[in-house]
């Protein structure tokens, strides 16, 4: 699967209804992923956040965007995600 998506395929989609499938080919639906991932205990490294967006009609192609916060910042604020989300959004 890893393979497949480094390619630019996909190996499943995720689809239940096929009401939800129409909203994802007309754009009205955006799957957003978010993380904060941390330095081990002890070291004195910030923490890097990290979005993705599809940016496809089968939900199967993520665009992404990381950013280091300062040492153990765990939120990734409303600001960061509008910022980031809209400039994944214009290109992909």
């Amino acid at each position: 699967m890893k393979f497949n998506a480094k390619l630019g395929s996909f190996t499943n989609t995720v689809f239940g209804p096929v009401t939800l499938k129409e909203a994802i080919l007309d754009n009205s639906i955006v799957i957003i992923s978010a993380n904060v991932s941390y330095a081990a205990p002890g070291l004195n490294s910030p923490s890097i956040a990290a979005i993705t967006i599809s940016i496809n009609a089968n939900a199967t192609c993520y665009a992404a965007a990381i950013k280091t916060n300062s040492y153990r910042v765990e939120m990734i604020t409303n600001k960061n995600i509008e910022k980031h989300i809209i400039s994944l959004i214009k290109n992909g």
